[in-house]
């Protein structure tokens, strides 16, 4: 059987929360300013991303890696979308597997394209946290082995399953549940879209968990800050919420709701584009939350 050469930067599992009942959801082009009707297998994929080039051969064994995680991790997410707020029970280890996932995606969506290549030349093995031992258990990753690995276009792509879990060295890592909540959205009109992790400020590896809005589905939203959280969101914030993922999304967004989502292209968005209100947007949504 010949892989595909879809590469989803959101993996199908994932779109699947966003679709109506027939599966399909609407997508909103902002490179061509149009709004199609599309499915998970048809959306937010770039050919052969994945793929890597070795002396003239093939490999996808990142894309590979990603549909292990991506096995594991889509239960969790499953389950966690079919709670209702009687019975949420946000357990460790699913916590965990949401965790894991959220920060996955921030370096797997094409967004973060620029910020790989600079950290991947920037950080050295010990700092993604490996090493090369020989058969004594020295190291012998000098600095000349780094560059020469790091040149090596099946090594470098492997920085995309590195980089994730530097966010869970102990230096990052965090363990607070009592600071996240998922907030059920009534109209379940969620959008997510190719950049959908909302970050208040990028600092360190540690604020990828730390200050932020993620969509887990059409009607959930995870929310991790230490400030203090309402029972509730307001229909207000929702609004500047899905605006905000559209203002920060590279080219597409998606929505169940075809209405709601020309709502906010034709009246909202093609204002907001023309004034930039991309960071006014993104402190008022945090702003909620003090």
């Amino acid at each position: 059987m010949t892989p595909s050469k879809k590469h989803h930067y959101l993996p199908q599992f994932y779109l699947r929360g966003f679709t109506n009942p027939e599966g399909s959801f609407y997508i909103f082009d902002k490179k061509n300013e149009e709004i199609r009707a599309s499915n998970p297998l048809n959306s937010f994929y770039v050919n052969n991303r994945n793929t890597s080039t070795v002396k003239d051969e093939k490999f996808v064994l990142l894309e590979d890696i990603y549909s292990q995680f991506d096995s594991i991790t889509a239960p969790h997410l499953e389950k966690l979308r079919k709670t209702t707020p009687e019975n949420l029970n946000m357990a460790t280890e699913m916590f965990h597997r949401v965790r894991m996932f959220i920060t996955q995606m921030y370096w797997r969506v094409p967004r973060s394209d620029e910020d790989f290549e600079r950290l991947v030349d920037q950080l050295s093995f010990k700092q993604a946290g490996f090493d090369i031992k020989d058969a004594d258990g020295r190291s012998v990753a000098t600095e000349e082995l780094q560059g020469q690995l790091k040149e090596t276009d099946l090594f470098r792509k492997m920085y995309r399953i590195f980089l994730p879990l530097i966010s869970y060295q102990e230096k990052y890592k965090t363990t607070d549940f009592e600071n996240c909540r998922v907030y059920f959205r009534p109209n379940q009109f969620q959008l997510t879209g190719d950049n959908p992790l909302i970050i208040k400020e990028f600092k360190d590896f540690r604020s990828i968990n730390e200050e932020i809005f993620f969509p887990l589905s059409s009607d959930k939203l995870y929310v991790h800050t230490k400030q203090p959280k309402p029972k509730n969101l307001p229909g207000e914030f929702l609004l500047t919420l899905d605006m905000m993922l559209i203002e920060q999304a590279t080219r597409f967004v998606c929505c169940s709701d075809k209405a709601y989502l020309e709502l906010l292209v034709n009246d909202l968005y093609s204002y907001s584009k023309r004034h930039n209100f991309e960071n006014q947007m993104k402190n008022q949504l945090f702003s909620f939350f003090r």
